[in-house]
């Protein structure tokens, strides 16, 4: 988790090199190079460094803790009444190219599950653009809650939700998630005792 200001900073930064410079989506330049929004404030940022350079970060939003950054909130609030506001998203996934084929995205997605099992998050919403991007979160758990939609930011883009305490789905089709869940729930039954 980012800690600090500056680890902070670096995620906007890292964002922007490959949000607007690297994957050019439809957002202004500007001189300080960092992409940043409303939805920082409120936010748990997740990152990851290799021998002390940024190499990958992401964000996670509570409903519980504020609005969330997604175009289609009100879908969320509609279609996952029962959840509300007990959701997260996730969001501004950023890893540097090298670190793409790496297990790095499993490891970043995996403390934002651990945060969301911390914080009692029911469901975790994410929109997904490409497709090998879309079969690697069906693998941890996500399914797609509705068709894809052109997102005015970055193209055409897939929501997925991913309900996660939904063991005997997780199980099914061995998401990795489960072993955490399981250790948690088991955490959660284990009555504390006084010593």
């Amino acid at each position: 988790m980012a800690e600090s200001a500056v680890e902070r900073e670096d995620a906007f930064k890292l964002r922007y090199e490959i949000f607007v410079e690297e994957l050019g989506y439809n957002i202004l330049p500007n001189e300080e190079r960092k992409l940043i929004d409303q939805f920082d404030d409120t936010s748990h940022i997740i990152v990851a460094y290799d021998d002390g350079r940024l190499v990958g970060s992401l964000r996670s939003n509570g409903a519980y803790e504020g609005k969330l950054p997604f175009e289609d909130e009100s879908e969320i609030k509609t279609r996952f009444k029962l959840a509300y506001p007990m959701v997260s998203t996730t969001s501004k996934i950023a890893i540097r190219k090298e670190y793409r084929s790496s297990i790095l995205a499993y490891k970043l997605v995996s403390h934002i599950y651990q945060l969301g099992l911390e914080h009692n998050v029911l469901c975790d919403f994410i929109t997904v653009q490409k497709d090998e991007l879309f079969d690697f979160y069906e693998r941890l758990g996500y399914r797609k809650y509705m068709e894809p939609f052109d997102s005015a930011e970055c193209g055409i883009v897939t929501p997925m939700v991913l309900d996660l305490r939904d063991q005997e789905y997780l199980t099914s089709i061995k998401s990795p998630f489960i072993r955490m869940l399981r250790k948690h729930e088991g955490e959660m039954r284990v009555p504390k005792t006084a010593v």
